[in-house]
């Protein structure tokens, strides 16, 4: 139109532009999952701890497991499973692997807590 604007007034820009170097660094963004081992297991206990505090102990119990396939002596993980286990009341499950934990990890970083729950069994229960 005379008066307006219109999109064949438009003066596009030289073909080669828009094609910088943003891509040449590594930049994580909310869709990029870190594949590195570390990055995993990090990902799997951040994920594992929200899941615990929201009440999804499967979901916790499940990414606490993929933890230990990278990281078998992972102290977090290792008594995390043994309290998600006892957060969805399988006590004797949960218990077997307090012991393990206290036995396996006797200055380990939730040593103590595994101690407690190994002489409060009944803890395992939930409280509705």
């Amino acid at each position: 139109s005379a008066a307006g604007y219109s999109s064949s007034d438009a003066h596009l820009p030289a073909a080669d532009l828009g094609q910088g170097n943003l891509g040449s660094h590594e930049k994580m963004d909310s869709f990029t999952r870190d594949q590195t081992q570390d990055g995993r297991i990090e990902d799997d206990l951040k994920v594992a701890d929200l899941y615990m505090k929201n009440g999804n102990y499967p979901g916790a119990l499940l990414r606490y497991q993929d933890a230990i396939q990278y990281d078998p002596q992972n102290d977090t993980a290792l008594y995390g499973i043994a309290d998600a286990l006892c957060k969805e009341n399988k006590t004797s499950e949960a218990m077997a692997d307090f012991e393990s934990y206290a036995k396996n990890n006797p200055q380990g970083e939730y040593a103590l807590k595994a101690e407690k729950m190994i002489a409060h069994p009944n803890k395992c229960m939930h409280n509705w």
